[in-house]
């Protein structure tokens, strides 16, 4: 009985794991970052030399943005940026040329695939310190499924470009873009975003027969120790 029990319990919890790993995840993606202009008629800038592959730990991460100011982190499910620069009020970059108001106040990450072909649901704040506690995400960020046609990239980019644009087209090319125009931010700053996700496939999930098939001829045992118990108490 004490062995039936456990192995039901066992083939639960495989349950339980597979389940659990089937979740979305970046691992193993690349991801290239840009600065954005709002004028999109203005090709974005590649902030990166190549693109991240994300391996959810702290090696996940570039600096980013106008001289460097920002470091992103990229894990399974968020994406973290810190403020690296000791100024205050900014748009990113720099004007192209005085009073022409197309300074760079956004950034671009493009390629966000998910592992089990999911797409971006939604946003969310993890966590915000110092400037990053007044954005505001409904107007702060927005996410997507083709970088390439939404902002301004060229429809069939070459050399470095077509490199840090690879996985970001309307098949599969995920991107957030984050607006820190108007932030207030000190150097530590730091805001967290997470992702939350719809229509995987659960692909790459850890098979389930063997332990759903375990868990059945568990309970299938027990129920039958238990009419066995009856018939002679009968």
């Amino acid at each position: 009985m004490k062995k039936l029990l456990l192995a039901a319990a066992f083939a639960g919890a495989s349950l339980g794991f597979a389940a659990q790993a089937s979740s979305a995840t970046l691992v193993g993606d690349a991801i290239s970052g840009f600065a954005i202009f709002p004028n999109t008629t203005i090709e974005p800038t590649a902030e990166v030399s190549s693109p991240l592959t994300v391996t959810d730990d702290a090696t996940d991460a570039f600096r980013f943005g106008e001289g460097d100011r920002f470091m992103i982190d990229v894990n399974a499910s968020s994406v973290t940026l810190t403020y690296e620069f000791n100024a205050t009020f900014f748009p990113v970059g720099a004007e192209s040329s005085p009073g022409a108001d197309d300074s760079c106040n956004c950034l671009l990450l493009a390629g966000l695939n998910f592992s089990d072909g999911s797409t971006i649901s939604g946003l969310s704040i993890g966590t915000a310190t110092g400037g990053f506690g007044s954005f505001d995400l409904a107007t702060g960020a927005e996410f997507g499924t083709n970088a390439l046609a939404n902002f301004a990239f060229p429809a069939s980019p070459t050399g470095l470009l077509a490199t840090l644009l690879a996985g970001s087209n309307a098949a599969g090319g995920e991107y957030v873009l984050i607006d820190v125009g108007g932030l207030t931010l000190s150097d530590g700053d730091s805001l967290t975003l997470g992702f939350s996700t719809a229509g995987g496939g659960n692909v790459g999930a850890v098979p389930l027969p063997a332990s759903a098939w375990l868990l059945i001829a568990g309970l299938g045992a027990l129920g039958g120790l238990s009419r066995r118990r009856q018939r002679a108490a009968a």
